[in-house]
């Protein structure tokens, strides 16, 4: 895939993620459905923990099959997350942000691997 079409595909990608509809919208996205329900679970989970959920694209940069984005994430931290970093931690109600790098290799127009690199640390400020 071309570095422009890797980008706009990560560009639409996030903006449907960022949507109310997201769980319709994201479907089209995975070429491996056994990776779908527990994706969906997580992100359900998470969406119904973090408000307003938002990812700010500060950068995007790509060289052969590889795509590298890093932002900022913001959000309100409504709800206990069961997962990772804020385990455990109550909710506030209160905004929360941290950074995060999203990693994309690319065959033709599939996605192959990804993975994501965030701020941890930040999370719990």
């Amino acid at each position: 895939m071309a570095l422009e079409a890797a980008k706009e595909m990560v560009r639409r990608y996030l903006a449907d993620l960022m949507s109310e509809d997201w769980p319709n919208r994201i479907t089209v996205y995975f070429t491996n459905p056994d990776e779908l329900p527990q994706f969906m679970e997580e992100h359900k989970a998470f969406r119904q923990a973090l408000a307003d959920y938002h990812f700010e694209v500060e950068g995007m940069v790509g060289e052969d099959d590889t795509l590298v984005m890093w932002g900022m994430v913001t959000a309100r931290y409504v709800a206990e997350y069961p997962i990772g970093q804020l385990k455990g931690l109550p909710a506030t109600g209160e905004r929360v942000g941290w950074r995060e790098v999203w990693i994309y290799r690319f065959d033709g127009d599939r996605v192959i691997d990804f993975k994501l690199v965030g701020d941890s640390a930040s999370q719990l400020q």
